[in-house]
């Protein structure tokens, strides 16, 4: 009757059971953190949008407990002290930064951005060149004809006038400025000159992202889910580096179902949009065969 009403577990079962426990104890952990950073925000009156994204996951804290058991198992069993004092907010820290600012949405803008800069710089090497055709057609013109402007377009002039409007070139740079009036107007470059100098700049830059996080963002020659996906593990990679002053495990590494489960939830995606494990081992393989 015994064996009945209490059946005999196997160690099976008592493993299981002792898993979900555990994947219990590392959401509640986790969600400990969010809720601190939740409440000091509210308190202080800042980041709402930081705040929207941590409700989101408490609201699906279900889909994320296999990415908590995974993090805090991986954290917990490293012996370096900065890792187990600091290295579940900094984990947390780099999901909530991904899913605030390096989202598809961002790639998109980021591109454009890059695209206006460099036709910007298409259109100013363009005009440049072109002013300064005609600066020097107006010079040629003064000095052969027996009439001229009171333009005094020379380089000097020029930037003293525009210094005029700049409180620290007046307190520090123009007595300094002033004291090279003694080189004669031959001893420096025209305003053609200094014009073609821009036109030749402006046709040779190149426009690029000015932080690691944001190139990989926009490096892909399609935007999509992928570029957030590459910037979540450049950050999870810049947090296990401990020059950078890491605090995550060196070898830390999350499964492709648990990295998916989160994609899902910081991009907040449709249900017909959802990425899983395989489009992550994907992801990892291209990535590998491009470096």
């Amino acid at each position: 009757m015994c064996a009945a009403l209490y059946p005999r577990l196997s160690f099976s079962s008592i493993v299981t059971s002792t898993e979900a426990k555990m994947a219990s104890e590392a959401r509640r952990t986790f969600e400990k953190f969010l809720n601190e950073d939740r409440a000091s925000n509210l308190e202080l009156g800042i980041l709402p949008s930081r705040n929207r994204l941590i409700d989101r996951l408490l609201l699906r804290g279900d889909e994320l407990e296999r990415l908590y058991e995974e993090a805090s198992k991986c954290i917990e069993e490293s012996t370096d002290w900065n890792v187990q004092t600091r290295g579940k907010q900094t984990f947390l820290d780099c999901v909530l930064t991904v899913g605030l600012h390096w989202t598809p949405t961002h790639a998109t803008i980021e591109r454009k951005a890059k695209l206006q800069i460099k036709g910007l710089l298409t259109k100013a090497e363009m005009l440049a060149s072109e002013l300064s055709k005609v600066l020097r057609e107006i010079d040629k013109r003064e000095n052969t004809s027996a009439v001229s402007s009171d333009a005094s377009l020379w380089i000097t002039s020029v930037l003293q006038a525009a210094g005029e409007q700049n409180a620290m070139f007046k307190m520090w740079v123009a007595g300094e400025f002033k004291k090279l009036d003694r080189f004669d107007l031959k001893y420096w470059p025209t305003l053609p000159d200094f014009l073609d100098e821009i036109a030749k700049k402006c046709e040779a830059a190149t426009v690029a992202a000015t932080d690691p996080r944001t190139e990989r963002l926009i490096s892909s020659r399609k935007g999509g889910k992928s570029d957030s996906l590459r910037v979540l593990f450049h950050s999870f990679s810049e947090q296990t580096d401990r020059d950078f002053g890491g605090a995550l495990p060196e070898d830390f590494r999350l499964t492709d179902e648990a990295i998916a489960d989160l994609v899902n939830c910081i991009l907040d995606l449709p249900l017909d949009d959802i990425v899983d494990g395989a489009y992550v081992k994907r992801f990892r393989q291209n990535e590998a065969s491009r470096t």
